[in-house]
């Protein structure tokens, strides 16, 4: 949309250049042709503006987009940092606990055979 209102900009700026007199006043040929270039001038500039404002709104989405991504993606890191630190802890006490399930099998087999 930026790329046509720029070439309709330059055949507009092009008929100017070739129709210009000596004063700096372009001459037209009629009143009607007069009339459809000032038409075509505020179409070209309307439709680079809404061109320009289509680009900028899909740069910020894409920004937003990027930015988003970015904090899910450190706020799941964080959460595996997490969720690993403490599966480590449930690991360590599972393995407390069935250390000392061990100690009190031996410690009751090594009594039994002491006693008989």
């Amino acid at each position: 949309m930026v790329y046509k209102a720029y070439r309709e900009n330059e055949k507009v700026e092009k008929y100017r250049f070739e129709n210009r007199t000596s004063g700096g006043v372009v001459n037209y040929d009629s009143y009607e042709k007069a009339k459809s270039h000032r038409i075509v001038e505020k179409r070209q500039s309307c439709a680079f503006n809404i061109g320009y404002l289509i680009i900028v709104f899909a740069g910020m989405a894409f920004l937003f987009f990027v930015v988003t991504r970015t904090v899910i993606t450190a706020q799941e890191i964080s959460q595996q940092k997490r969720l690993k630190k403490h599966r480590g802890y449930l690991n360590s006490k599972e393995f407390d606990s069935i250390k000392k399930a061990y100690k009190i099998k031996s410690d009751s087999i090594r009594k039994l055979k002491t006693n008989k």
